[in-house]
């Protein structure tokens, strides 16, 4: 369990940072749920196809000793606590940590970490104003998954935009407009035969720009090509965001938001 922190800070309180900016107003609604609900009992890794809320919250913290993560290895070599198959033939067993050596250990290595909300940032800041405006005990704490970013398992994919109903998009005119700060690169095609060439030629200059480190995306705009956006100068960041961390500025989704990508696709 995690305690919320009640800092005037809220959300950017001591060890706790967000990886986005929250909205206020879905925090609102979502507060409004929880006034019914009195406290969020996640993390629940949920299927949303069905238009279901999904509540959980992923915290990110690093840890080179892998303390925890040793502990853990150790544990789920003992009972599980619960263990059961569900219908899609999947196991699932749950472990807990009970031993006084191994709590006092984690909590030791914890102490004074900072974390970054991975995913959940909207959710944290929601429980924070609910608990503030109410003082109610049993919502002072969530139920959290924590991830060593030094463990070797963590994977994190790529950040993937799609976007539709654009009213009036020209892909032409997207695609100029982006020149001022990306260098293109077009691979077209004009058969299926052709076309899945050339989106493996976009996604291997994505990976070739990768390793050079530059900050790449790919296009497709449904039509006949894929591109590639090289962004010439990350410097530009500096002028779009000064009052953010230069790790910020180097972060793709940063720069997806902060250049003309969103003003030339319509979406700004």
């Amino acid at each position: 369990m995690f305690r919320i922190s009640t800092s005037p800070a809220d959300i950017h309180a001591k060890h706790v940072y967000s990886a986005g900016q929250a909205r206020r107003v879905r925090e609102n609604r979502t507060a409004s749920r929880n006034n019914a609900k009195q406290a969020q009992n996640g993390p629940a890794f949920t299927d949303q196809s069905d238009g279901g809320a999904d509540w959980s919250y992923i915290m990110l913290y690093k840890d080179e000793e892998s303390i925890a993560d040793k502990i853990i290895a150790k544990v789920s070599k003992g009972k599980a606590l619960i263990d059961f198959v569900d219908e899609q033939d999947v196991r699932h067993r749950l472990f807990g940590i009970d031993d006084k050596k191994d709590v006092g250990a984690i909590v030791k290595m914890m102490g004074g970490k900072s974390c970054v909300i991975a995913d959940g940032h909207h959710r944290y800041e929601t429980a924070l104003n609910y608990y503030k405006e109410t003082g109610n005990p049993a919502a002072a704490h969530l139920m959290m998954a924590f991830a060593n970013t030094e463990n070797e398992g963590l994977v994190v994919l790529a950040t993937h935009r799609l976007v539709n109903n654009l009213e009036n998009f020209d892909a032409e005119k997207f695609i100029g407009s982006l020149n001022k700060d990306f260098q293109i690169t077009s691979y077209n095609f004009d058969s299926s035969k052709t076309k899945s060439a050339a989106k493996q030629k976009m996604l291997s200059q994505m990976k070739a720009e990768y390793d050079k480190d530059k900050i790449a995306f790919g296009i497709y705009t449904g039509h006949d090509g894929f591109y590639v956006a090289v962004l010439k100068d990350k410097g530009v960041m500096d002028k779009l965001a000064p009052d953010k961390s230069p790790a910020w500025r180097s972060l793709d989704l940063a720069v997806l938001h902060k250049t003309d990508f969103r003003q030339g696709a319509g979406t700004g």
